[in-house]
């Protein structure tokens, strides 16, 4: 018989989620292993070291999940680290310079969880690592594997919009790290959380857009996808990607909006929906105890 109904629901639920990030976990690791062997027969460098850069962000998450279940067996990860440095061999032999770079931050990503495993990491909540999952999916291997980007104009403005909530209640969450503090909200007015998240969320999509702006200019790249514009203005120039830029902005102050004000709501006005928009936070907070007093 249970004696609180309410507490094994939230049980249930997050076990749920537990259970879709698994699934989800893997189902992307093994898209992405698939793509990477159709890409290496047909020999396409740059495409095949943006398969491998797509599986090492799916490898480097394990680091903060808190999932037992999801194991990268060392074989596995060496293997892959192998390959990218074949893959940026033959690159520097054929001078395709953008393949290396893309090698480096792969090799990055494929070894860092072998020596951060000794550091104690932040844990995310299941709801958070699959909100993490989705965005690599969707930018990473459906945008640039799978050429999204190019065949639906659209894809990336909905990229943003998901992703950018999400940034804002990591502000929200980020207010309570830095000050060791569980109750924090209850010291801070809702206005000044509500702001904090937002800046926060277009501090790290301003962020973005500089890295991919740089990328281009220094490297040729086309993380701004200004390509296409050529046809538009008859030459091409990475400057033209302002006009990605600025979309992609105004996506993410909509986006970063939205939680900021819904978050304003819920801790001025009702403090029952208040609780289920901290609920979230609340798990942060136990799978991190070492982040609190």
């Amino acid at each position: 018989m249970m004696e609180n109904p309410a507490a094994m629901k939230k049980l249930f639920h997050r076990l749920s989620l537990d259970a879709i990030e698994v699934y989800l976990w893997y189902a992307c690791v093994a898209a992405c292993v698939f793509s990477v062997v159709q890409i290496a027969l047909r020999g396409d460098l740059g495409l095949l070291m943006i398969a491998l850069l797509t599986l090492s962000m799916f490898l480097f998450v394990t680091l903060f999940t808190r999932q037992k279940r999801i194991v990268v067996p060392p074989l596995f990860r060496y293997f892959f680290i192998l390959l990218t440095l074949v893959v940026m061999g033959f690159s520097v032999q054929v001078q395709q310079w953008e393949v290396p770079v893309n090698g480096l931050l792969t090799l990055l990503l494929l070894a860092a969880p072998l020596w951060m495993r000794r550091h104690k990491l932040v844990k995310i909540p299941a709801l958070f690592q699959i909100v993490v999952l989705l965005y690599a999916l969707a930018s990473m291997y459906c945008g640039e594997v799978l050429n999204f980007y190019y065949h639906l104009n659209w894809w990336d403005l909905i990229v943003h919009l998901v992703s950018a909530p999400f940034i804002g209640y990591a502000g929200f969450l980020l207010i309570y790290t830095i000050n060791k503090d569980r109750h924090i909200h209850e010291r801070l007015s809702p206005f000044f959380l509500a702001l904090f998240a937002f800046c926060f969320s277009m501090l790290v999509g301003t962020a973005w857009e500089l890295f991919e702006f740089g990328v281009d200019a220094t490297l040729g790249m086309n993380m701004q996808k200004a390509r296409h514009l050529e046809e538009l203005y008859g030459y091409f120039d990475t400057r033209l990607g302002v006009l990605d830029t600025m979309e992609d902005l105004v996506i993410d102050a909509i986006g970063a909006l939205l939680v900021s004000i819904i978050g304003y709501r819920y801790l001025k006005r009702d403090s029952t929906k208040a609780a289920s928009f901290w609920r979230l936070k609340d798990q942060f907070i136990e799978d991190n105890p070492h982040l609190f007093d």
